[in-house]
């Protein structure tokens, strides 16, 4: 079997959207490409090897062309690495979701999925634009020869600097399910997260939305 093609296929499971944090240990760096900076640590109070994740960048761009990928939950498979479907099952408003999405895994191993909710706020100190997500129990069916995702925790946070420029920070804490070795769900940290921000940040230019009417975007101030 080709482990590299295995390694980055699980990265899925570790990318969907946000973390529970450990500070007993330090980040530990993994790999830089193109400013996209990748870390690990080992997560506290559990039995497994399993690590949390963190990806920092900076670039430039608009708070509300972010706000709105994020926001396009049909559009996941477009960007994040080996999703292969992802849907709405409640939208309480733009802001604030619960939706599901399904992780492509090569043969022996099944494909993943998992149920989320997820909101998204200005955080009302800074201005940054925090989305966090949690997976849930329910809303969405258990489907034969597909293993549901138990725990998994994200955060991403986009602070505005100076001159148009936005400090990103992405954390992760999941558990994938079903009998993946730890070591190998850890191995797939090093290639994923950075075709998973590339395609993210590539979106932003698009028309869809890059020209968005700023008038249209009513994020909430602070986490309701």
């Amino acid at each position: 079997m080709n482990y590299k093609i295995e390694c980055n296929s699980i990265f899925f499971l570790l990318i969907l959207f946000l973390p529970e944090l450990s500070y007993s240990q330090n980040w530990q760096f993994k790999k830089e490409e193109n400013g996209i900076r990748v870390y690990t640590r080992a997560i506290q109070n559990t039995n497994n090897k399993l690590k949390e994740l963190k990806i920092t960048h900076t670039f430039k761009g608009h708070l509300n062309a972010v706000a709105t990928v994020l926001a396009d939950v049909s559009a996941y498979p477009n960007w994040v690495y080996k999703c292969s479907s992802s849907k709405t099952l409640k939208a309480n408003n733009d802001w604030d979701i619960y939706f599901y999405s399904e992780t492509e895994l090569p043969w022996p191993l099944q494909n993943r999925d998992v149920v989320l909710h997820s909101i998204m706020y200005l955080d009302d100190q800074n201005g940054a634009l925090i989305s966090e997500s949690r997976s849930i129990s329910g809303m969405e069916k258990i489907q034969k020869g597909i293993i549901r995702v138990p725990k998994l925790h994200s955060t991403w946070t986009f602070e505005p600097i100076e001159n148009g420029f936005i400090q990103m920070t992405y954390l992760l804490n999941s558990e994938p399910g079903g009998n993946i070795p730890d070591w190998l769900v850890n191995l797939a940290i090093d290639e994923g997260p950075i075709q998973t921000i590339k395609a993210f940040l590539s979106l932003l230019d698009a028309a869809k939305y890059h020209y968005v009417n700023q008038s249209q975007i009513t994020i909430p101030i602070g986490r309701q």
